[in-house]
């Protein structure tokens, strides 16, 4: 199976998308993964730690004030949706799943045009700009609360399962302690 994963800007879009990929490892063995982040956010620092392979585009916010402001969020994601194109069409994904995040919204729209299964998931009740504006061309969006679904459009596809996480713990509690300077 070939994954394109997508999402950034927050720990609570880049967790749930590396617990996705963990998860879809393990339920499928062999996997190809490729995540699309942007080159300014914290997925840049945290993915490849899980040794999942990154690649960038260009992403801004488009919610932003000022027209300015708007216009370099436009020109970004004009940008990206191009850059996105380009990976998707190297990659040749199965399947492409946001987690929302600005840099979703370009990866997204690349998979609806090129015919790429879209699969999106939410982690909260309010869903954010990215995947409720996208909500409706996905295959299927995940949300992890039955109230979400009424902030999405009329013909969006749900399923309601819960956040993703992965937990690890790689050192004992008197380690951690140590590491952080705190009295046992």
């Amino acid at each position: 199976m070939r994954l394109i994963i997508a999402g950034g800007g927050s720990g609570g879009h880049i967790y749930p998308a590396i617990a996705i990929v963990k998860s879809v490892r393990d339920l499928v063995g062999s996997l190809d993964v490729l995540y699309i982040g942007t080159n300014h956010g914290l997925e840049r620092d945290l993915v490849p730690r899980h040794n999942i392979p990154f690649a960038t585009i260009h992403a801004k916010g488009l919610l932003v004030k000022g027209l300015n402001g708007k216009m370099q969020g436009v020109w970004a994601a004009l940008r990206g949706l191009l850059e996105a194109m380009g990976h998707i069409r190297r990659f040749k994904p199965d399947v492409v799943v946001g987690t929302g995040g600005y840099v979703s919204g370009p990866v997204g729209l690349a998979a609806v045009l090129m015919g790429v299964p879209l699969v999106l998931q939410e982690q909260n009740v309010w869903p954010g700009f990215t995947n409720r504006t996208l909500g409706p061309r996905a295959k299927r969006v995940i949300v992890p609360f039955e109230e979400a679904k009424k902030y999405f459009r009329a013909g969006t596809s749900f399923a309601v399962i819960p956040n993703p996480v992965v937990i690890t713990v790689e050192q004992d509690r008197a380690a951690l302690r140590q590491e952080m300077d705190i009295a046992a």
